[in-house]
């Protein structure tokens, strides 16, 4: 019928008001209820009453003046619905071939049974008919066939019909016409219209409104009423403020929402713009109907749980957000939604994982604020465990088991950070995910444990503090607004949060690799796997790291490591200086010196030659020092001695670096070096010393801590009776001896000579001043004898004096370092220490650190700091810098020198001509008189002749600006 037709708009098929309103319509009136034997259902399909109501009226399709309306409508009334209905188009073999998607029914609920059903053609060619009726409970879905639940209000209603969102939910297909409308009894009918858009009340055409009776204030309600069932974010607000007032329009939401879920449960794989919104809506407002929505949150995590691969991901991801909404309001247990969104991450869908990752670390940190959850602890643990057992059979990194093993791994990592999850069962954990198939998730685990994770955390908690001083200073120069003084508020509260942070207790973060349950069983299965891995390069030395740390950290025995690193000590070998480094960690005094000789051997064969660079040379000797401090039996005499030999090299870093060696085997074993090159303290020290055996430990160090606890309480002590020895001085004594000493005045008093007169006597015979005879030093006069420019006989006074007062230092320090230990043994056995005790040695320990970093080199100590020893290092680990050594500045490359020419442009001007830039010294005089006094320029001659200007010379100039003008902008 409209197929040929422009449809656009509105297109009305029924208005009561019409000249002939059922023009387009066929009806049928049914026998009267007394010819009817029993009730009939209207199809085959079961959708009728079972029971008629009880009133009995004769069946009719008429017009009648409706009491409300005060006007003409359709009424259609029977008590059996098959019978008695219309329909259009009048005629079987016709369709109406409408194709706007939006149907519009104003009908009136006469508290009867009633329905209607449409048939529409989808782009398959299949016709599908939707019934609705007020009879029926709950959707069904046949092949051609929908059934669908329909809830009227009291009086006149408005039934707004998607046609096209229904076909897509209903059958996966698209709409593409309306074939048949037809409406069983009973209702009354005031229109039904089609239109290419749902419009608001307020925006309809006259003729196409529903008036009624009512107030201005009733009308105002009645419009918003009329809207609120379409414009879901208006209602949400309104819910609110009152959802007393609003509780019948939220429960016939949460009926669409159920009638939605059943459709939608069908096929789940389609996207569904009114689902989305509806599940936004009802968990925006479930704290105010709690009663009413108390199963939405299990609904919710059924669908997901059931169909999360293959929901679409903006819906899902509205889901997801649902329920963190109802989780942060206290709706859903924590437990049960945690366990969800693990499995979630194995969705393909980046920008979930990232919000299920931020909510799942802060809803952990959330329940361990207060106390630890440990039963939560130990169920989400148990479960990030199953997550990285599930990835050892996956295919690849890309596949799902994979990524959501990596993003569990993250969250373990992350709370670990936070100083959540702190124990050693998620250390062991993460280590289970160091011998993962997958490549992402080991490497992950073993950044956790070289530490490569701590130094971001560190930046990110690291915040600028405000300065409330410079604000208060702008607060009182300039005007005061309230944004000004809310952006106060919020530094000064800023400032208080990291005040409270400070005060906070600390809390030591223990390192990961000691908590390791086995440390040697984890170590030598890491080793197995390096050696059988063909991962790359840069995965092989991570391994190679971590199991030199956790050796030199444990100190643990792998023999088979040691040839492995062996045949990787080659100048040309990739990353050798880091090769060399790992080489001095796995080093300590428990392992054979045989097993390390081999290992030393090797750097001073393939590092330490004259045919190398002297970078090599340098690293060489670096590495042969930085394992040698720490296994020192493993270097031999002759080796040693050849080595040193460098100490005179061009080369300032390999000099450098064989003289740290002579200065390390000084102190630890002076024997293995010549006797030229053992220096005057180990060669004095000869006699008392004696060689470390295999095996062989030192306990001095731990009782360091006791030493500085004594040697602080000595102070304290000495401080108190600083002044007990001293005599209170009165009055009476100072007035005893009457008075003012006299003094006297005559030769027996003491000739005081000044400086200027020490050199007054040395005259010769003419009286002039002779030189002064200059003193040599000890250390100078025995380099003057070494180098044959004074006889070598017995030495001078002066050197036997220095080696006095040297030996007696000594000895001296030997004394005290002695009285030192004996008073810190003397503490460990005489009182039991308390906490307070340990804080103290913490703060003594951390201020002698402070001291030798402003001080590196003591007075008496004679020591350089060691490069290993930093702070900001890892337990353990050795530096590449220490391996390197000083060196002079390496050549730039191309993108170094690029980004260097760069920085040297910032802030100068630009070469070239300046021709046509708007840029400009000063302003024409032209420009410069516009801005002058009129008496200034009154006395020149073009504004004389201006005054004096006729109209039409006026006219002739005025174009003439104008022409030039136009001219200018082409």
């Amino acid at each position: 019928m409209f197929k040929n037709t422009f449809q656009s708009g509105f297109l009305s098929v029924f208005y009561s008001l019409g000249s002939d309103p059922l023009q387009l319509w066929a009806k049928r009136v049914g026998p009267p209820p007394s010819s009817i034997a029993k009730s009939q259902s209207i199809s085959n399909d079961g959708d009728s009453p079972t029971t008629p109501p009880p009133e009995q009226q004769e069946p009719h399709v008429d017009f009648l003046v409706d009491d409300i309306l005060n006007s003409q409508v359709l009424e259609i009334l029977s008590t059996h619905l098959p019978t008695t209905f219309i329909t259009t188009p009048s005629l079987a073999t016709r369709t109406l071939g409408i194709k706007l998607p939006f149907l519009v029914f104003l009908v009136k609920n006469l508290g009867k049974y009633w329905s209607f059903e449409v048939t529409v053609l989808d782009d398959r060619g299949e016709k599908r008919r939707f019934r609705a009726s007020n009879f029926q409970t709950t959707t069904r879905v046949k092949p051609y066939i929908t059934t669908m639940p329909l809830r009227m209000d009291p009086g006149w209603n408005q039934i707004q019909l998607n046609l096209a969102d229904y076909v897509k939910r209903a059958y996966g297909t698209a709409y593409v016409e309306t074939q048949r409308i037809t409406i069983h009894a009973s209702c009354r009918i005031r229109r039904i219209y089609f239109s290419d858009r749902l419009v608001p009340e307020n925006e309809l055409p006259a003729e196409f409104k529903l008036y009624l009776p009512v107030t201005k204030a009733a009308m105002g309600k009645r419009n918003r009423a009329a809207l609120l069932p379409t414009n879901i974010p208006q209602l949400q607000n309104l819910i609110k403020r009152d959802p007393l007032s609003y509780k019948e329009e939220f429960l016939q939401q949460l009926r669409h929402f159920e009638s939605s879920r059943a459709i939608f449960e069908l096929k789940p794989e389609e996207h569904s713009t009114d689902f989305q919104d509806l599940i936004n809506f009802i968990a925006q407002v479930s704290p105010c109907y709690p009663e009413e929505t108390k199963e939405f949150p299990d609904q919710i995590i059924t669908l997901l749980s059931k169909h999360y691969q293959i929901l679409d991901a903006e819906l899902r991801r509205t889901m997801v957000q649902a329920l963190v909404l109802l989780r942060n309001r206290e709706m859903i247990s924590s437990t049960a939604l945690l366990s969800l969104f693990f499995t979630l991450f194995r969705c393909r869908d980046k920008v979930l994982r990232d919000i299920l990752y931020n909510h799942i670390v802060n809803d952990i940190k959330t329940s361990n604020q207060k106390a630890k959850n440990n039963k939560m602890n130990k169920t989400l643990q148990g479960f990030m465990y199953t997550m990285l057992t599930s990835a050892e059979g996956a295919a690849g990194t890309g596949s799902e088991n994979a990524i959501a093993a990596k993003r569990s791994l993250d969250v373990c990592i992350e709370l670990y950070r936070k100083n959540i999850w702190n124990d050693a069962k998620t250390v062991n954990v993460i280590a289970h995910a160091c011998f993962s198939p997958v490549t992402k998730i080991m490497v992950t685990a073993l950044q956790f444990f070289l530490g490569n994770n701590e130094d971001e955390g560190d930046s990110e908690d690291e915040e600028e503090l405000p300065d409330i001083k410079a604000m208060q200073h702008k607060q009182n120069v300039s005007k005061k607004t309230k944004s000004k003084a809310k952006q106060m508020d919020k530094m000064v509260a800023a400032l208080k949060k990291k005040s409270k942070a400070k005060k906070k207790a600390e809390t030591f973060n223990f390192s990961a690799l000691h908590l390791l349950n086995d440390p040697q069983g984890f170590t030598e299965k890491l080793y197995t796997h390096l050696a059988s891995s063909r991962e790359r390069h840069e995965v092989q030395l991570m391994l190679m790291n971590l199991i030199s740390r956790i050796i030199g950290v444990h100190k643990l025995t792998i023999l088979a490591f040691y040839p492995y690193l062996q045949k990787r000590l080659q100048p040309t070998q990739k990353d050798v200086t880091q090769i060399i480094a790992i080489a001095a960690q796995a080093s300590h005094d428990l392992i054979p010196p045989d097993v390390i000789e081999p290992v030393i051997q090797t750097l001073a064969n393939n590092f330490v030659t004259e045919h190398c660079a002297a970078e090599v040379m340098a690293a060489g000797l670096n590495g042969i020092r930085e394992i040698s401090s720490r296994c020192p039996l493993a270097m031999e005499a002759t080796l040693l001695q050849d080595l040193t030999e460098y100490k005179n090299h061009r080369d300032k870093g390999v000099m450098m670096a064989s003289r740290s060696l002579i200065g390390l085997y000084r102190e630890i074993n002076p024997e293995l070096l010549k006797k030229k090159d053992r220096g005057r303290n180990a060669a004095m020290n000869m006699r008392d010393y004696k060689p470390s055996q295999y095996g062989e430990s030192h306990n001095d160090g731990d009782l360091e801590g006791l030493q500085l606890l004594a040697e602080n309480a000595e102070e304290e002590g000495a401080g108190e009776g600083e002044w007990d020895e001293w005599e209170e001085a009165s009055e009476d004594e100072e007035d005893a001896d009457g008075g003012w000493i006299n003094v006297s005045d005559d030769e027996n008093d003491l000739n005081i000579k000044l400086s200027d007169d020490e050199d007054s006597g040395s005259e010769d015979e003419n009286g002039n001043k002779k030189p002064k005879a200059k003193r040599l030093t000890a250390n100078k006069e025995r380099r003057l004898k070494k180098k044959g420019l004074l006889p070598k006989d017995e030495e001078s006074e002066a050197v036997k004096e220095e080696d006095e007062e040297m030996k007696a230092k000594r000895l001296q320090a030997q004394a005290e370092r002695k009285e030192k230990l004996a008073a810190a043994q003397l503490l460990a056995t005489t009182k039991i220490l308390t906490p307070a005790d340990f804080a103290k040695i913490e703060a003594l320990k951390l201020a002698k650190q402070a001291d030798q970093k402003l001080n590196p080199v003591r007075s008496g100590s004679g020591k350089r700091p060691n490069p290993s020893d930093a702070d900001d290092r890892a337990e353990g680990e050795v530096s590449i810098g220490s391996i390197i050594g000083p060196r002079k500045k390496a050549k730039q490359d191309y993108a170094e020198r690029m980004e260097s020419i760069k920085n040297g442009r910032e802030g100068r001007e630009k070469f070239g001509s300046r021709k046509g830039s708007n840029e400009r010294g000063s302003t024409t005089n032209k420009e410069k008189a516009k801005g002058k006094n009129f008496m200034m320029i009154a006395h020149k001659r073009e504004v004389r002749e201006k005054k004096k200007m006729s109209l039409r010379e006026k006219q002739v100039q005025l174009h003439a600006h104008i022409k030039k003008q136009k001219m200018m902008k082409h």
